[in-house]
């Protein structure tokens, strides 16, 4: 006779096999602990196949195994059934004031490196050196970065 395998602790189908005969009693089979003679459903889509014992039939559980995100958060999902509350499938688009965030910070780190690369020309041998307009420049553009980056934090 043949039989269907089941997981434990969720009852999800594993495999079918065939179960032996009762060396006691005639036309009776020996069906081990986790399998049934009652065939499973077909397969579908995005769900499992997991049998009910109390009901002692087959039914389909969503299965949304694999990644999944939890607001900016990319998991992995180990379980049969709905996502839990606050787990979506899809990734959770970015809001505007995250992407500004992200675009503002970009710009502070770039005028905080623009500020660390031009801090040598401020050593007494190097800022004697230059020129008026190179002095204009660079003193200019330095507190352009310190503004913004005073603005934007």
């Amino acid at each position: 006779m043949k039989i269907y395998n089941y997981e434990k602790a969720t009852g999800e189908f594993i495999s079918s096999s065939v179960a032996d005969k009762n060396p006691l009693e005639e036309e009776s089979y020996l069906i081990p602990a986790n399998a049934t003679s009652v065939e499973p459903l077909s397969t579908k889509k995005g769900f499992a196949i997991c049998f009910n014992e109390e009901l002692n039939i087959w039914k389909y559980v969503e299965d949304n195994r694999g990644i999944a995100y939890t607001t900016r958060d990319e998991i992995i999902v180990d379980y049969l059934g709905e996502l839990k509350v606050g787990v979506t499938k899809e990734p959770i688009p970015l809001t505007e004031f995250e992407l500004d965030k992200i675009k503002n910070n970009k710009q502070v780190k770039e005028a905080k490196e623009y500020l660390t690369s031009t801090d040598f020309y401020f050593t007494v041998d190097k800022y004697v050196t230059l020129s008026k307009e190179k002095k204009l420049e660079l003193t200019t553009a330095r507190a352009e970065a310190r503004l913004l980056i005073n603005d934007l934090e």
